[in-house]
């Protein structure tokens, strides 16, 4: 059974880079919440030549972009203005453009440019990730300056951006709803949202806690020494059937992104059917990069999914696309397609983004 063919592709999620100016604790480049994994992705970014690879054979069928990753702030990527700008003049189709961001990057000067693209351009928006008010939103946004954060919001917005404050709700910041969507409104935001997680968020603030006095410390943060982890394939095997006990009861999968017509795309353009895939390939201290890799790369050959090798076309008539994929999650499912995908008797294995709140809480405020 295919996933998607060439010419159904409707939705583009991008992983742009793999820059951050924050740690967040629940992050995959972290390791037990405080530390730097050294052995995830750091410092790169998607190239014009490669975004075009990806966005020219789908320019005409497009109607959905979203720039929002597994190991970068999309805000960190100097080239964004312009692949945005070329992007909404070359996909006449485009309904959203949508950029989650911490807001804490860069400068005005760049954040002011966004803001006249989204002006221009309605259906460009930032979502923008703030959890909190000054006192609070370091304590998930670690490192990000909310000085910067303010400065930089209210030049996207006074440039006439169109923005959603997007705030997750933590035991710590909860009280803060209002006056949160108070100075949403008076920073221009056009909407604002409170969104609960899908995670435990106390192992969060139990480190933050006990590492209070260091959570500013970039040396700290940097002081991971986890080394290279290379298990075998019989290991990553052992590992996968004993992670899915968890969800034994899984009796169907139901692929999201395949329903949304999607792939995703990592900053160095290797393509993913989506962006559980696209982070597994390079979880650091963990089994799951090497199962993946052997249930692909080591299979299909390097490059193999990569635009800057082979055409975007190549890749979708490629085995792991056309059959391969679709199959296994009948007989062999990936641990993301069981994980994320699952269910029993028609109903999710899990709570994840698409049922984690009710249609009443999802909806956006307009401010």
């Amino acid at each position: 059974m295919k996933y998607l063919s060439l010419d159904e592709i409707r939705f583009l999620n991008v992983d742009i880079n793999c820059i951050c100016n924050a740690a967040c604790p629940g992050c995959a480049r972290q390791e037990g919440y405080v530390y730097r994994n050294p052995n995830t992705p750091n410092g790169e970014y998607m190239s014009i030549s490669t975004w075009k690879k990806i966005i020219l054979p789908l320019k005409n069928q497009l109607d959905k972009i979203i720039l929002c990753g597994n190991y970068g702030e999309p805000g960190a990527s100097p080239n964004l203005p312009e692949l945005i700008k070329w992007t909404v003049d070359a996909c006449p189709a485009l309904f959203k453009v949508q950029f989650d961001s911490n807001v804490g990057v860069n400068n005005t000067k760049f954040w002011t440019k966004l803001g006249k693209l989204s002006k221009e351009n309605p259906h460009i928006t930032l979502h923008a990730s703030i959890d909190g008010l000054e006192d609070t939103n370091h304590i998930y946004r670690r490192f990000v300056k909310w000085n910067k954060v303010v400065e930089n919001l209210k030049a996207y917005n006074d440039a006439g951006g169109m923005s959603c404050w997007k705030m997750i709700k933590f035991p710590w910041n909860s009280h803060q709803h209002e006056e949160a969507k108070t100075l949403a409104k008076e920073l221009g935001c056009s909407t604002f949202e409170f969104n609960i997680t899908n995670n435990d968020s106390s192992p969060f603030y139990d480190m933050y806690k006990k590492n209070k006095k260091d959570w500013w410390d970039r040396e700290v943060f940097n002081s991971s020494t986890e080394s290279n982890f290379n298990p075998t394939e019989d290991e990553c095997l052992a590992y996968k059937k004993d992670y899915t006990k968890q969800y034994s009861n899984v009796n169907s999968i139901s692929c999201i992104t395949k329903d949304d017509n999607g792939i995703h795309a990592n900053w160095d353009g290797k393509i993913w059917p989506c962006c559980w895939y696209g982070g597994a390939i390079h979880h650091g201290h963990s089994p799951i990069k090497e199962l993946v890799k052997y249930e692909t790369d080591y299979v299909y050959k390097e490059h193999w999914n990569d635009v800057n090798h082979f055409t975007l076309e190549e890749i979708m008539n490629s085995p792991f696309y056309t059959n391969d994929l679709m199959d296994n999650q009948q007989t062999n499912p990936s641990i993301m397609c069981t994980e994320v995908c699952g269910k029993c008797d028609d109903k999710w294995n899990r709570i994840h983004t698409r049922t984690q709140y009710s249609e009443e809480d999802k909806k956006a405020i307009s401010l």
